[in-house]
C-alpha cells in the first residue's frame, strides 16, 4: 500500500487485520464458477465515465500490544489513532459520494425523488423477463438475447436467487408463481439428507449428483429468506421445512457456507438461535476465516466472486451471534472492499478473473452477481448497525446498472426488462441470462428500500 494518507489504514479489527489467523481452506476459482457462461458475445460500443477522487477511511479499536501495533500503522500513514466508529465522522468518502446517502441518487448525481416508482417498474419489467425465461420446470440459466437458451438447461443457483427475490415482494400474480416455481426446484433439487444437485437438462432429469458447492449454499439462503419474509404462510411452511433439513450439512467452500450463513441468520432474526443456527453459524465463520494482513483485510489471497457476501455473511452472524467482535470484523471487511471496488463516485468491481493486491482496476469483465453483493451487504450493514451512510453503497450499485460504471454504458434492456450478462472493456455483453437479471431485481429492491426510508 502506498504510503499516502489520503487512503488512511482500513482496518477496523485487530484480529482481521493485524494479527494473521488466517487457515486456508480450498477456494473456487471464478474461472471455474463462470465456465458455463462463455455464450455468444454481442457488444455496442460505449462512452467514458467521469472519475473523481475518492477515499474511505476506517480504522480499529484495538487494545494492549494490537493498539501498539495499529498505532505504528496509522503514524506511517500519517493518522492518529482512531475512534470506535466504523466509518470516520469527519472524513468518510460516502458522504461525499452521496451527501444525503439516505435516497437514491441517479447517475448524474442528483437527487431522484420519483425513483422509487421508476424502480417499481423495473423490478416488475425484469420479472416479466425472468418469466420469460422460466416453463414448468424452472427457471432457465442462460439467454441469448432476450430468448432462453432451453439446451443449457437450468441451474439450482438461479432457482434459489429467484426464491430469494421473490420472497421479498407480494405474493401476486407473476411474481407469486414465479416464487412457487423457484421453492418446488429447490426442495426437487435437495436430496434427504440436506445436500443439493445443481443441473437440470432441458428435459427435466438431473445430471450432476447432490453436493454442497454453492448451490447448496444459495439454496439454505433462499429457504431461510422464504421462511421469514415471504407473504404466503403455506410458503413460509414449506421453505422452512427445506431449511431445517440443508442447515445441518456443512460445506469446505467459504461462500457456500457464506450463502447458507445468511438464511441460517435470517431465521434467526424470527426464531432465536436454537442449536442447529448456532452452530451452522459459526461453523461458517471458521471456514470463511479472518483477514491475512494490515494492507490485505480478506481471509483470501485474491477477491473471487460474490465477494461481498462474505462480508455480510459475519457481519449476519456477528449480529445474530451478539457477538460485537465478529460484527466488526464483518464490517470492517466491506468497508476494505468498498474502498478497493469504488472508484472516483462509481463501482469499479472485480472483473471474472479476480483480483490480487497488485491488480489495478478497472478490471473485466464485470458481472452484476458483485453488484448485487455489494448492496445487500451494504443493507445489511446498515439494518444491524443503524448508520445510513451504508446506504450509500446501495445507491452506487443501483446507480451501476444505470450507467455510471467504468465504461459508461446502461446494464440492462429497457424494453425486455432484462440485465445484461456482463460489462466488457469495449461495450456490453448483450445476452440477459437470468444472473445478471436477478442481480438487476436484486440490487433494485434493496434500492427501493433505501428511496422508502428517505
Amino acid at each position: 500500500m502506498p504510503n499516502d494518507p489520503r487512503r488512511g489504514v482500513t482496518v477496523r479489527d485487530s484480529v482481521c487485520c493485524i494479527m494473521v489467523t488466517f487457515q486456508t481452506f480450498p477456494m473456487r476459482s471464478a474461472a471455474e464458477d463462470q465456465s458455463d457462461k462463455n455464450c455468444e458475445n454481442n457488444t455496442v460500443p460505449f462512452v467514458s465515465g467521469s472519475s473523481v477522487e475518492h477515499k474511505v477511511t476506517f480504522f480499529a479499536e484495538p487494545t494492549g500490544a494490537d493498539l501498539r501495533m495499529c498505532e505504528s500503522f496509522a503514524e506511517a500513514f500519517g493518522l492518529g489513532a482512531g475512534g470506535r466508529s466504523v466509518l470516520d465522522e469527519s472524513d468518510c468518502a460516502l458522504d461525499r459520494v452521496a451527501p444525503d446517502p439516505g435516497r437514491a441518487l441517479d447517475p448524474s448525481g442528483r437527487l431522484d425523488v420519483t425513483s422509487r416508482g421508476d424502480m417499481s417498474n423495473q423490478i416488475q419489467n425484469a420479472f416479466v423477463h425472468l418469466d420469460r425465461l422460466s416453463d414448468q420446470r424452472g427457471l432457465f440459466e442462460h439467454a441469448k438475447g432476450t430468448e432462453r437458451r432451453e439446451e443449457h438447461g437450468y441451474c439450482t443457483d438461479d432457482n434459489a436467487r429467484l426464491l430469494v427475490v421473490t420472497s421479498r415482494e407480494e405474493n401476486t400474480d407473476r411474481c407469486g408463481a414465479l416464487g412457487e416455481l423457484a421453492l418446488q426446484f429447490v426442495l426437487d433439487a435437495q436430496d434427504g439428507d440436506g445436500r443439493s444437485r445443481n443441473r437440470m437438462n432441458r428435459f427435466g432429469r438431473w445430471t450432476d449428483r447432490a453436493g454442497t458447492d454453492d448451490c447448496w449454499g444459495r439454496s439454505v439462503w433462499a429457504l431461510g429468506a422464504a421462511t421469514v419474509a415471504h407473504s404466503a404462510p403455506s410458503m413460509r411452511s414449506r421453505a422452512r421445512h427445506g431449511f431445517g433439513i440443508g442447515i445441518h450439512q456443512r460445506s469446505r467452500w467459504p461462500r457456500a457456507m457464506a450463502f447458507a450463513a445468511l438464511g441460517a441468520a435470517d431465521v434467526a432474526t424470527r426464531e432465536g438461535l436454537d442449536g442447529p443456527i448456532r452452530l451452522l453459524l459459526q461453523d461458517a465463520l471458521e471456514i470463511i476465516g479472518s483477514g491475512q494482513s494490515a494492507d490485505w483485510c480478506w481471509p483470501e489471497d485474491r477477491l473471487r466472486y460474490a465477494n461481498a457476501a462474505m462480508a455480510e455473511a459475519v457481519i449476519a452472524a456477528g449480529a445474530a451471534l451478539s457477538d460485537s467482535e465478529v460484527l466488526d470484523r464483518g464490517l470492517a471487511m466491506l468497508a476494505w472492499l468498498l474502498e478497493r471496488e469504488i472508484s472516483g463516485d462509481h463501482l469499479s468491481i472485480t472483473g471474472v478473473d479476480g483480483r490480487g493486491p497488485h491488480d489495478r482496476s478497472p478490471q473485466f469483465d464485470q458481472q452484476a452477481i458483485e453488484v448485487a453483493a455489494i448492496a445487500d451487504a451494504c443493507w445489511r450493514a446498515h439494518h444491524v448497525t443503524g448508520d445510513a451512510r451504508w446506504n450509500t453503497g446501495i445507491a452506487i450499485a443501483a446507480r451501476w446498472f444505470d450507467g455510471d460504471n467504468d465504461v459508461g454504458v446502461v446494464m440492462y434492456d429497457i424494453r425486455s426488462g432484462g440485465g445484461y450478462d456482463g460489462l466488457q472493456r469495449d461495450g456490453v455483453n448483450l445476452n440477459q441470462g437470468a444472473e445478471s437479471t436477478l442481480a438487476l431485481v436484486s440490487t433494485m429492491q434493496r434500492a427501493q428500500l433505501l428511496v422508502g426510508a428517505s
